[in-house]
């Protein structure tokens, strides 16, 4: 198998969070592989704009994107995909801390299964919760990984290996 390209762009949409996006930056900035790091700024009115623009200066891989008004996480997306120049795309949050080998985990997923969409691991932390209770708490859950009935993934669950989802 040929060596998959490794270049990522990673795309995260904000709307007033800039509390929280200062928390979860540095790990995105932290990712191995990264490209670029587009910010789709999204009608906020909190200082998200003026703080991105600073760290931007001084960090050539962020990108910025700003809508006037609030349009929506999906049309945030396809404005960072409509940018984007690196080989894939993944997709953050304003609120979501990566692990340090986030997107190397992924990249070499991608590469051993030959996928064309992966997904990882999310958990989220609990008000005054760790990170070791967090994972705790997630290891813990017997929920099924996928609910048929409602369509939807509970991905906090931790898996033994890969899988094959049938849908993302």
């Amino acid at each position: 198998m040929t060596r998959i390209a490794q270049r990522v762009s990673i795309i995260i949409p904000t709307y007033n969070r800039i509390q929280t996006l200062k928390k979860v930056i540095d790990s995105y900035l932290a990712q191995a592989y990264l490209h670029e790091l587009i910010f789709v700024i999204d009608g906020s009115g909190d200082g998200s704009r003026e703080y991105l623009e600073g760290l931007a200066r001084s960090n050539p891989v962020i990108r910025i994107a700003l809508h006037e008004r609030n349009l929506g996480v999906s049309v945030s997306r396809n404005v960072g995909i409509d940018l984007a120049t690196g080989d894939c795309i993944l997709f953050g949050e304003d609120d979501l801390r990566l692990g340090k080998d986030y997107t190397s985990t992924l990249l070499a997923c991608m590469e051993r299964s030959g996928a064309d969409i992966i997904g990882g691991r999310i958990v989220y932390n609990r008000v005054g919760e760790t990170d070791e209770e967090t994972l705790k708490r997630c290891d813990e859950c017997d929920r099924p990984l996928i609910n048929y009935w409602v369509m939807s993934g509970y991905y906090a669950k931790r898996l033994p290996g890969d899988v094959e989802m049938p849908f993302l």
